[in-house]
């Protein structure tokens, strides 16, 4: 890839190319072209960036919804986790990106429920009381 000729395998934005080119894959519904692109973002962003690093979160959650689209649950909520920790850590619980991923948790545990599979989620303290928060709404 040219992009990567130019700017060498370890720049920021060699990640953010594979990144938006993983979510156009995933706008078409190509998941298993997606899913490569995204692992590689986000383990190109861990090395270059660090783990505390706001892109990290980003691209945790960009894998985990693609998780979740699929119907893997119990993936997509250790990725849905691991972004929202380190988003409230970088970003604080009021930054737009922080509300994003917390609602695409939210999505991910409602389909779980509505599904019939939210047996399959960990008992995380932050899954079982949004869980319970649901459970309580659908009553």
């Amino acid at each position: 890839m040219l992009y990567k000729r130019i700017l060498g395998e370890e720049h920021p934005d060699v990640a953010t190319s594979l990144n938006n080119i993983a979510t156009l894959y995933y706008d078409q519904g190509h998941y298993s072209e997606a899913e490569p692109l995204y692992t590689q973002a986000l383990a190109l962003r861990r090395r270059i960036l660090g783990e505390e690093h706001p892109d990290v979160a980003s691209s945790l959650n960009n894998l985990g919804d693609l998780y979740r689209s699929q119907g893997h649950y119990s993936e997509a909520e250790c990725l849905f986790l691991q972004a929202i920790i380190r988003a409230l850590r970088c970003l604080g619980e009021d930054h737009p990106n922080t509300q994003i991923f917390i609602s695409n948790f939210i999505r991910t545990l409602k389909e779980a429920l509505n599904g019939n599979q939210s047996d399959q989620l960990s008992d995380h303290p932050l899954t079982q009381h949004l869980l319970a928060q649901l459970r309580d709404t659908a009553d």
